[in-house]
């Protein structure tokens, strides 16, 4: 879907600072740089080739991982500490749909570009005057950046203003009154930028928001669903309410018992209880968004949470028991980070067999396979058919809905779609008519170009459809029988589509 909407919008390939102006064909988000850039130029170099684009996932999230490790050396800890942190991340289900599913490119960008932020800040702090102000500005671009990428980012004023208030890392600990003021205005700043870039992209809706804002009693339990997700990232369906909230049972419960255990045993929070306070924050402000999405929460959303809890865990993991033979401390500490490194591996397995949905559109769930050999029956008859410059899709698996801009990029030719619903009777196009959206500025923000919903007048549905040069295309199972008399007069010919 995205690449449809990527493919219409050359002018961007041209003009990229219009991407500023261009809003997520899918579900109206604004991400410029994630989808509309990325998908862009990535569709322009490697066409629509998965692996190119599962190849940049893995990419990315291997940089995530490693950063966690430069991070954790920056706060003062060793090679150890740091390569624990970094298997503890890249162990986690909850990364599991970023690897493995190939527009999922948004999580893990805001993972790395908001860790490298953190990094800069932290050399902000260790630095003389001109080279703090340089390492404050990256740090403020990068954080830039990462709101152009998606919403999740706008949880790092919180992060930030936390890292300025407890100054973490073998730093000198400086007055009070000068970290509160350091955090605030931190926050201040970068609640304005996020704040501009959201307000800028309320300027280009022509709807409401893709996501419903509210504050409820389920928002604030949302956090532990979290907590217990780190461990196991196994979602069910709002139908199964029992199963739900045994998940935030089990969360509390957690929590409680680590509670306790720091209570009793205060030497699990290091040598400098302020960097383990610093990152529990962190990994608390990273799902705050969820106290106003509560019907909008995923396991794979809490990357940037099991980014700042790994490392949270191996500084207190190392502390307590530092490696040393003969040490009953260290032999505890080895056997929980080898429970949890290789629980997460084989939660990642288990979610390769797909025995249970992972999250966000992993091939081959949803019907996406017989969608693939759909299109490519489509794809074979448009190019025998290159004549045709109107499509009329028959009662096409779940149209009208955005895939219908598929059509597009298997058709360079195609200049007007319409769908078809033979049990409603009725022809539904996008707001254009069923035109291909424009190639301009203009019409970069309007969303509902790519939307294929709107019911066509009379006179619309009649021109195409009873056209000669129209190619018509009736869905039966897995018979599709094409024509070009428009979809009442299907009896030409039938092509079988095996999944």
């Amino acid at each position: 879907m995205l690449l449809a909407a990527a493919s219409i919008r050359k002018i961007v390939l041209l003009h990229p600072i219009y991407s500023w102006h261009a809003l997520d064909s899918i579900d109206g988000n604004f991400r410029p740089l994630s989808t509309v850039l990325y998908f862009g130029y990535m569709l322009k170099l490697f066409g629509l080739h998965a692996h190119a684009f599962l190849a940049c996932n893995f990419v990315i999230n291997l940089f995530g991982s490693m950063i966690t490790f430069v991070l954790t050396r920056e706060l003062g800890y060793g090679k150890v500490t740091g390569a624990a942190a970094s298997v503890l991340y890249m162990s986690r289900g909850l990364l599991f749909t970023e690897n493995a599913w190939a527009c999922d490119v948004c999580d893990g960008a805001v993972v790395l570009l908001c860790a490298l932020a953190t990094l800069a800040i932290l050399r902000a702090c260790r630095s003389t005057s001109r080279k703090a102000i340089a390492y404050h500005v990256v740090a403020w671009g990068l954080f830039f950046l990462s709101t152009l990428t998606k919403q999740s980012s706008f949880v790092m004023p919180l992060i930030i203003a936390a890292l300025l208030f407890f100054h973490p890392g073998p730093v000198p600990v400086v007055k009070m009154s000068h970290r509160i003021r350091s955090a605030v205005i931190a926050f201040v700043v970068y609640s304005a930028t996020a704040a501009f870039v959201f307000l800028h992209a309320k300027s280009l809706m022509q709807s409401r928001t893709p996501y419903p804002i509210e504050a409820t009693l389920g928002g604030v339990l949302v956090p532990f669903r979290f907590i217990s997700w780190y461990l196991l990232g196994t979602g069910f369906p709002a139908a199964f309410k029992l199963l739900n909230n045994l998940i935030l049972l089990l969360g509390v419960s957690l929590t409680l018992a680590v509670g306790i255990l720091a209570w009793k045993c205060p030497r699990i929070f290091g040598p400098r209880p302020r960097d383990i306070a610093f990152l529990l924050v962190a990994a608390f402000s990273s799902i705050t968004l969820f106290f106003f999405l509560p019907s909008h929460v995923a396991a794979y959303y809490g990357a940037l949470f099991s980014f700042w809890l790994s490392i949270a865990l191996a500084i207190s993991l190392t502390s307590f028991g530092p490696v040393k033979l003969g040490s009953r401390h260290a032999r505890i500490s080895c056997f929980i980070f080898c429970l949890l490194a290789v629980s997460g591996f084989l939660e990642i397995r288990l979610m390769q067999t797909a025995l249970y949905p992972s999250g966000g559109y992993i091939w081959g769930t949803f019907g996406a396979d017989l969608d693939r050999a759909y299109f490519t029956q489509l794809k074979e008859h448009l190019e025998a058919n290159s004549y045709a410059s109107e499509v009329v899709l028959v009662d096409a698996g779940g149209y009208p809905s955005y895939y219908v801009s598929m059509v597009l990029l298997l058709g360079p030719n195609v200049r007007q779609i319409l769908a078809y619903d033979s049990a409603s009777h009725a022809y539904y196009v996008n707001n254009r008519n069923g035109l291909r959206p424009g190639d301009s500025r203009r019409d970069l923000t309007d969303a509902d170009a790519f939307q294929w919903t709107v019911p066509a007048n009379f006179e619309t549905a009649s021109a195409v459809s009873t056209n000669k040069s129209a190619l018509c295309a009736r869905y039966d199972g897995r018979l599709i029988e094409w024509s070009t008399s428009g979809p009442d007069g299907m009896k030409e010919k039938q092509s079988r589509v095996d999944h």
